[in-house]
């Protein structure tokens, strides 16, 4: 679970580093659970507790790009790898996508 600290029913846009750009909406529907995803890490997976999402949404455009979101907020390096939750100006534009 980490640095991130999620709620149940919170939120999460889930950025992907291959292709550089948010592509789905999930919900946070479990917390303090068991790792189920071993078998899809290319590297060695953590074998810790977690959250459990569940899918909301997909978005396959292009108006999620990293490029778009730099420009509406997104600092961009390490700001990727922790909550963006305080910075409204970025929430308002990736809620008004999805």
């Amino acid at each position: 679970m980490g640095r991130a600290r999620f709620s149940i029913g919170d939120i999460v846009y889930l950025f992907m580093s291959d292709e550089r750009c948010v592509r789905f909406k999930m919900v946070v529907t479990a917390e303090n659970c068991k790792r189920e995803d071993q078998a899809f890490w290319v590297e060695t997976p953590p074998n810790d507790i977690t959250y459990k999402l569940e899918l909301l949404e997909e978005y396959e455009g292009t108006k999620l790009s990293e490029k778009e979101l730099c420009m509406h907020g997104l600092k961009g390096g390490r700001s990727l790898e922790v909550p963006n939750c305080n910075n409204t100006e970025l929430i308002s534009y990736i809620k008004s996508i999805f």
